[in-house]
């Protein structure tokens, strides 16, 4: 077989009219999923959900890599966004949300101490800084109530 020779023929070298549709059809170039967003959070999650998308496992090796290098993290990265996206973790506008978003960290005693206390020098007409509230917030603390750096919390 390796002595034959094979001729060229125009029936070989022409271009077919039908073009088959093979797995690297199916790509999509990231660069196009950059364009279409400019939040961080956005871009994230379009692209760990066109890897999702992806039609078997080698485009998804592919894509994942993709993903990789145009986040600038790990591939192990993008697999733990992946199952973040999975388990509808991961959300389009920010990252995994925090269990105690929209209630206040700061006890209703201190917020009340902290206004009446703001209040009270607008009164007098010498409008303490901020600075000067957060003094007569851990003065108090300490001074009045007797409790320690780090035990300022009030039931």
């Amino acid at each position: 077989m390796a002595d034959e020779q094979f001729e060229l023929t125009e029936e070989f070298t022409q271009v077919p009219e039908t073009i088959f549709l093979g797995e690297s059809n199916f790509a999509v170039d990231p660069s196009q999923i950059i364009l279409e967003t400019s939040d961080r959070h956005k871009l994230t999650f379009n692209l760990i959900q066109w890897l999702a998308e992806s039609p078997n496992r080698t485009i998804k090796s592919q894509r994942k890599q993709a993903v990789a290098d145009t986040l600038g993290v790990s591939t192990r990265q993008v697999e733990r966004l992946l199952k973040q996206y999975e388990e509808d973790k991961l959300t389009e506008t920010a990252g995994v949300q925090r269990s105690d978003k929209g209630k206040h960290r700061v006890n209703e005693y201190w917020q009340e101490f902290i206004k009446t206390t703001y209040e009270k020098s607008l009164k007098d007409k010498h409008p303490m800084s901020s600075a000067s509230v957060v003094r007569e917030v851990k003065r108090h603390a300490i001074v009045d109530l007797g409790l320690e750096q780090g035990a300022c919390r009030r039931a």
